[in-house]
């Protein structure tokens, strides 16, 4: 599975194919931090692992039912820095383990989705406006010394 981490502090998946592990389900975290740890929960089990060029495996035999998945750096500063990551799926198979994206509130992320982008496009409208006001102001200020 491939990540991409956003600087707004989410993961999301960006390959959504269903795969079936055997051995090792390998990850990709696009936009890690050197030194940063993938941190997979699911029920009655939390695994850690550090990422090496953004990369990690775990073995199949542990992935089971809904997995929460994140990423921590631990820079030495007081606020450890962590990204919320999209979740999986995982289901027992007899060869293996049946991995796939946790579409299960893709709906509700959707939405917020819409919000967040119309809340940025009120903020971009507003900044604009602010910058015509600005360059108004600085036009009429040069035409004062005459170097407009």
């Amino acid at each position: 599975m491939t990540y991409k981490l956003l600087s707004t502090g989410r993961g999301i998946i960006t390959t959504r194919q269903v795969k079936v592990v055997k051995d090792n389900a390998m990850f990709l975290f696009s936009g890690a931090p050197e030194g940063a740890m993938a941190v997979f929960t699911m029920p009655g089990a939390t695994y850690y692992r550090e990422l090496k060029s953004g990369r990690c495996n775990i073995p199949a035999k542990y992935l089971e039912g809904n997995i929460a998945v994140s990423i921590a750096l631990n820079d030495k500063t007081a606020k450890i820095k962590r990204y919320s990551c999209e979740g999986l799926q995982a289901t027992k198979l007899s060869d293996g383990v049946l991995l796939a994206p946790d579409d299960s509130n893709l709906a509700e992320e959707f939405a917020k989705s819409r919000v967040e982008a119309d809340e940025l496009r009120g903020e971009f409208e507003a900044l604009r406006e602010e910058f015509v006001n600005l360059k108004k102001q600085f036009n009429d200020m040069m035409q004062g010394y005459g170097l407009v």
